[in-house]
């Protein structure tokens, strides 16, 4: 069943018309625009009858309002009609974009409905749309008759950004460049962690599925010999004592599949091991990093507690030879903390006091100290990679003070 030939002219028509309504709706701010008459200089866009909005709205000359600082610049106070008119073309955006949404829909339901009826309320839906968009586009000529600059938005609704002087610095620069440098390793080494810890969970699911199959054959076997068991995941323990030789299935497939079992257990467990290693030393940089940017003395104490608890939380997971690899890691974190407090030092001495001869001389006693972390850190018989990155991290915070007497 169809619609007649009429109904069928009607929705071309709907559509046709729907279409030449949003390139007239598109042009009319274009013809606002030219038509908009020039400004005259009595009245000010700050006035006795302005208010102070919550967030500041650029100035928009035009209509008797003048701008003093700049057609389209953004003032704190403004005027009556200047701000209304957002307000007005808030609302013909918002509903000509729900009018066009609702004009789809109805085309939609439309073409794809087989019910008359459902039919009939898909075109019921894009003539309302279009009726809703004609008194929007009436409303918005209505409005721009009694006053243009109520459609009119200046095209500089966002003033410049123009950055400091202390920011185009090449001490600054230098500085900002070694924060970004710290946030991309950081962010690499995260994306690092994150990808084992789902490798290992991906190695845990694969052994998990082998382990299925013989988990249920187990299970049969103990059934079998009056050991009744209705959960798979219970043949684990029944079979630890199998591998040990102190309890039998009586059925070699079955004893050799608990064998089996007992060795994919261990995988899982050695997995299971190394991944809080590599989640613990993961947290314990996610500590370090802004440690090493925001280094205040209170903050840094601070730091280094929650590094030793965070350690302690973990420790008991961790094999014996994990553990002796976490503490030196520790001890690590504690060292580059230590040399980033120094560095931080440094840079708010010279930012309250300048480069002069007090800044010269704490900076000279701040490269004392980071040599002194270093070499005690050296004591500790570190890996050689942990070693090398410490001696890096030295180098490069003993060059940025050096850049920072330079200001």
């Amino acid at each position: 069943m169809t619609f007649s030939i009429n109904k069928k002219r009607q929705v071309s028509i709907l559509l046709i018309f729907s279409l030449a309504t949003l390139l007239m709706f598109s042009a009319v701010p274009t013809i606002s625009f030219a038509q908009t008459p020039a400004a005259t200089p009595t009245p000010t866009a700050a006035s006795a009858k302005d208010y102070t909005s919550l967030a500041p709205l650029p100035c928009i000359a035009g209509n008797g309002v003048s701008c003093p600082q700049g057609n389209g610049v953004v003032v704190p106070t403004v005027n009556f009609k200047t701000y209304i008119q957002y307000a007005f073309n808030l609302l013909i955006a918002l509903a000509a974009v729900a009018a066009v949404f609702q004009i789809v829909r109805g085309g939609i339901t439309y073409m794809v409905s087989e019910s008359i009826n459902l039919k009939k309320d898909g075109l019921k839906i894009a003539q309302d749309a279009l009726w809703g968009l004609l008194l929007v586009l009436c409303s918005y000529l209505i409005l721009r008759t009694v006053d243009p600059r109520l459609v009119n938005i200046s095209t500089t609704l966002v003033p410049q950004i123009e950055l400091k002087k202390e920011l185009l610095d090449p001490v600054t620069l230098s500085i900002l460049s070694d924060l970004h440098a710290k946030s991309v390793e950081f962010q690499t080494n995260m994306a690092a962690v994150r990808n084992d810890v789902q490798k290992d969970e991906d190695k845990i699911k694969d052994i998990t599925q082998q382990k299925t199959p013989l988990q249920n054959q187990v299970m049969a076997a103990l059934n079998k010999i009056g050991v009744q068991m209705t959960d798979p995941s219970h043949t684990d323990e029944a079979c630890k004592d199998v591998a040990k030789g102190i309890a039998s299935t009586n059925d070699k497939d079955a004893d050799a599949a608990c064998l089996a079992l007992v060795k994919m257990n261990d995988q899982i467990s050695q997995i299971r091991i190394g991944q809080a290693y590599k989640v613990v030393t993961g947290e314990i940089e996610a500590i370090v990093y802004p440690c090493s940017i925001i280094a205040t003395p209170d903050y840094v104490a601070d730091c280094n507690k929650r590094i030793d608890a965070k350690a302690a939380q973990y420790k008991g997971e961790l094999l014996p030879d994990q553990q002796q690899q976490l503490a030196k890691y520790v001890t690590y974190s504690h060292a580059v903390v230590g040399v980033n407090e120094q560095l931080s030092l440094v840079n708010a001495k010279v930012d309250h006091d300048g480069s002069g001869r007090w800044a010269v001389y704490d900076a000279d006693q701040a490269t004392k100290k980071i040599d002194t972390i270093v070499a005690d850190y050296s004591k500790t018989n570190p890996d050689p990679a942990s070693l090398a990155k410490i001696k890096d991290i030295q180098t490069k915070a003993k060059a940025t003070i050096a850049t920072l007497l330079k200001k």
